[in-house]
């Protein structure tokens, strides 16, 4: 019995941080069925600090006007939705292709300056955007890449947090099994594809959804 309570308070415990996550989200799904009348009753005394503040999970009147007005009467969304979309793609496919293999090659390749030099990715990592903006700026105008899609993709593609979460992962590949694949006559690539990503991946998909 006192087992049971243990797991049930556990439980609880895991569900609250859950609850305040999603609650946002459903908020935000319910007020959009609601009409401009209605969530102006409800939301102006936030702003105007007269009467008092309410908001129901449930709208009075659910409407689906502001889907229609959204979907069917604005275009320019579309636009900045696929720019969007365009963006976050090539964004992420840059960060598998280049922060994938330097992870792996931090984990596995234990050779000399490598620990110095995933310390310096690290700091760099920790240094504000602030302070990259400029000489940032810089190159990508020397590239003549402004007022395009790539000065937005290449700085993402080239981060260097998706390096630091995946390198975690893969340093859990037990060095043995890596010794195994080599002396079974696995080469360098084989070892990466068939057994770095596979064992990686939670790493990788961690990597990608913070990314």
């Amino acid at each position: 019995m006192r087992k049971r309570g243990k797991e049930l308070l556990i439980l609880a415990l895991l569900l609250l941080p859950a609850l305040v996550t999603v609650l946002p989200l459903f908020l935000l799904l319910t007020g959009s069925l609601m009409d401009v009348q209605e969530i102006r009753e409800r939301l102006m005394p936030v702003f105007t600090g007269e009467g008092s503040f309410f908001f129901t999970a449930i709208p009075d009147y659910p409407t689906f006007l502001n889907y229609e007005k959204l979907l069917l009467e604005t275009p320019q969304f579309f636009a900045l939705f696929w720019n969007s979309m365009r963006m976050t793609g090539a964004v992420l496919a840059g960060q598998l292709l280049v922060a994938v293999p330097a992870a792996f090659g931090f984990a596995v390749y234990k050779g000399k300056g490598s620990r110095l030099l995933f310390s310096l990715y690290t700091v760099l990592m920790l240094i504000p955007f602030q302070v990259t903006m400029l000489s940032n700026y810089l190159v990508l105008d020397r590239l003549g890449l402004m007022d395009t899609l790539w000065a937005v993709i290449l700085p993402g593609a080239f981060s260097t947090f998706p390096v630091f979460i995946m390198y975690r992962f893969f340093t859990g590949i037990p060095e043995a099994v890596v010794e195994s694949a080599r002396i079974d006559g696995a080469g360098e690539g084989k070892i990466f594809l068939y057994m770095g990503i596979p064992l990686g991946s939670g790493g990788i998909c961690s990597a990608l959804v913070l990314g």
